[in-house]
């Protein structure tokens, strides 16, 4: 299941770095590395760095470049190629990781949940989805595994 936890930096800059989000992923389970984004505090990049990006205020979602630099405010297109950049680094085919985007997670994530057995209305709210379509679109071979003519199919040993 694709999920994001984060966690108390125990390592190295907690100053500046107080939290960290691991990326899982099933995808991910062959692999010896982990996906670990650092949760940088604001007060740690740099008023200049902050002019630079445009951001006046609000939430801090940025595109990091190196040890001390700070890009452009996060959009869809950056998300999707850093998801891409790190399909790549994992060692995922090529034909897996360009298809990879920004929405995989969301799409993803609601499959796991409800692959979990996990309400629709909470997987809803977990996507901020306002009605039950995409989420149930998204999910439509997982939840086809558990309909009527699966069960019967695997009654009769079909399955």
């Amino acid at each position: 299941m694709a999920q994001f936890d984060v966690h108390r930096n125990t390592g190295n800059h907690t100053d500046s770095i107080p939290f960290v989000v691991v990326v899982q992923s099933a995808q991910f389970d062959d692999y010896r590395r982990r996906v670990v984004v650092p949760l940088v505090r604001s007060t740690a990049i740099g008023k200049v760095s902050f002019a630079k990006a445009g951001i006046k205020a609000g939430a801090i979602f940025v595109r990091v470049h190196g040890a001390a630099s700070v890009g452009e405010s996060l959009t869809a297109q950056n998300v999707s190629a850093v998801l891409r950049k790190v399909g790549k680094w994992i060692g995922l085919e090529r034909e897996e990781w360009e298809r990879v985007s920004g929405h995989s997670a969301r799409v993803g994530a609601a499959q796991d949940l409800l692959a979990l057995n996990i309400d629709v209305a909470s997987v809803m709210q977990a996507g901020r989805w306002k009605d039950t379509r995409m989420p149930m679109r998204y999910a439509e071979k997982v939840l086809a595994s558990r309909g009527a003519m699966a069960r019967a199919a695997k009654a009769q040993g079909r399955a």
